[in-house]
Parts: C-alpha cells; structure tokens; sequence
C-alpha cells in the first residue's frame, strides 16, 4: 500500500513499525456545536483508510480524542475557548454542551454513518491529570517558560522546529512585532493556559504552576477541577473524598484514608484563607491532549497521524514538537 507522507510531500510505501500492525491516530472534532460535512468527510477518509488496511492483512490500532476543552478560537492562543463561547450561545455549561454534542457526533459517527469506531475514544477532560504529567517533564526539561497568560513551549530549543508545514522560521522571527503578550519567539505556543483573574470559566483545573512565582503547597490538588474543589469545600469527608475520585485520575490514586485527610485539611486551610488556594487554575493548551492521548495508548511512535490539512501549520507541528 502507497499512501502521500505530508512530512516527504511524497507518495511512499507503507513500512508500518511492526509488521502487519498499524498504529493511527486521529485528530478528532471540537465538540462545541453540530459537527458540519467537513468534519465527517474526513472521518469517512480515515473510515476508508481502516478498513483497506484490513482487508489487505494489516492489524490497525486506533486512537481517536475528542477535544472539549482548550481550543481556542484563535491559533495564536488568544480569545475564548471555543467550548466557553458555545456554552454561552446555547445557554448551557461548558461541561453540557460537551455532552450534547459529543452524543450527536457518537451517533451521527456510529450510527448514522456507520463508520468503524476507534480501539481507543478519549475526551481531553478525561486525562487532565495526565496532561498536567506531561506538561511537568516538558518544564524540568527545561522546554517551558512562564508568562502572564500562561506555560509556553520555548520552539527555539528545537532545530527541526516546523519541519511538518516546512516554516520559514528565521521569516517569521524577522516580520515578528517586539510585543507578543511576552512570548520569546513568535511560533511559542501555550502548552498550560491560566484562567484569566477576572472571571472563573466552567472547565479548569489546579496545575503546579502559580501565577506569583510560588512553588504552592497544595500539590494533592493537581488535576483536580474547580467543582471539585468547591465539593470538597461544602460537603463532609465522605463526599470530599468521592469528589476527588470522580475529578482527577491523579487525586483517585490517593487512599481513602489519605484523601479523607487532605480534604480535611484543604477545608480547614480555604476557611482559615477565605477559600484561597496557592497555586493557579487554568486548562491544558490545544496541542497538549493529542501527544498525552497518543502516548498513553499507542506508545511512543506511531505508522500514521491524521486530521484537517487546515491543522499542519499549528496544531500538527506542535503535536511533533512537544511529543519528540
């Protein structure tokens, strides 16, 4: 089988990592509204694709995310979460219009159309604690850098930085304004998003990096997200210690016993402090979910990534240089 590498600009034989299986991922939709006919000629090439490479003897794993958190409107970074701004048009929740659509697309995916469904379906909301894990090596590897807004992803640290789209670079660095909302170069990307201080979104969670400088404390809390944490405030152990299961993979690994106390404790400390917690809220970046997702399921290579060609400039390279 011969299939067009976007990395080459080549049409190339397929020489899978092990023989006779394939490892795929797909770049799945933002669940923020109705998914349009675009989205789903996509999926209908990817169907296609699966169904080829079994028919021709190959054994295919498949990993599929559903982004319902961190895509913002611009590529830059900048405005609103796409899942905030539908919440908002549809007067629901963040976290409703994530379930409403995600059910639409399910069934228009699998059911409507019929398409084979992915070994492996994974919402962005549902491996926060992974993400955050992730985004900590990079930062000890000393990848990130702090600004105003957020963890951004230092791109001059790589020499193959945008190698996917064939970037010019050293054009971009020349034709860049010396304001970037404190980014180092202008192809940095966010990897850790802060919640902006004058207003709390739906979807946000604790993380280990604090606006002020401060290591924090609270480090039982990372993953854990704003309801949670609010739960815990409000209800006794018992419910406090469910709150931390039902909220973050990372705070469920705890005990019963220490999950018990530690809420205890949050309790006591946010009373004592008027509710506050040192250390910051915000959300994953966009690119973050994609490696986090692949690596946890298919490992550290995959035979072939695919999504929107509208996503190799931005959403693509990053994917490459945050996971490589």
């Amino acid at each position: 089988m011969k299939l067009y590498n976007t990395m080459s600009r080549q049409v190339e034989e397929l020489k899978p990592l092990e023989d006779k299986k394939v490892k795929i991922y797909n770049c799945g939709l933002t669940v923020y509204s109705h998914p349009h006919i675009g989205n789903w000629l996509g999926y209908i090439y990817w169907d296609v694709l699966v169904r080829l490479l079994r028919e021709t003897g190959y054994q295919v794993e498949r990993t599929q995310n559903i982004t319902d958190v961190g895509h913002l409107v611009s590529d830059d970074d900048s405005g609103e979460d796409k899942m905030e701004k539908g919440a908002r048009q549809h007067g629901m929740t963040a976290w409703e219009v994530a379930d409403k659509y995600t059910e639409v697309a399910d069934h228009e995916a699998y059911e409507v159309l019929r398409l084979i469904r992915p070994d492996h379906l994974i919402s962005a909301t549902s491996c926060i604690d992974r993400q955050i894990e992730f985004a900590k090596q990079l930062d000890d590897k000393g990848f990130l850098y702090k600004t105003d807004d957020g963890m951004y992803f230092d791109t001059s640290k790589l020499d193959d930085y945008g190698k996917l789209a064939r970037l010019d670079v050293e054009g971009l660095e020349a034709g860049a304004r010396v304001s970037m909302a404190g980014k180092r170069n202008p192809t940095d990307f966010a990897v850790w998003k802060f919640s902006p201080q004058d207003a709390q979104r739906d979807m946000e969670w604790w993380a280990p990096w604090p606006k002020d400088g401060d290591e924090g404390d609270e480090k039982h809390l990372v993953g854990m997200s704003r309801a949670a944490y609010s739960d815990a405030l409000q209800g006794d152990s018992e419910q406090q210690t469910e709150s931390y299961k039902e909220y973050g993979e990372g705070v469920a690994e705890l005990s019963t016993q220490q999950s018990a106390e530690s809420t205890d404790g949050l309790a006591s400390s946010a009373s004592q402090q008027g509710g506050a917690v040192r250390g910051s809220w915000g959300f994953p970046g966009w690119h973050l979910e994609c490696s986090t997702i692949a690596l946890k399921t298919l490992g550290d290579q995959i035979d072939i990534h695919t999504g929107g060609i509208d996503h190799i400039p931005v959403h693509h390279t990053n994917e490459i240089a945050q996971t490589e």
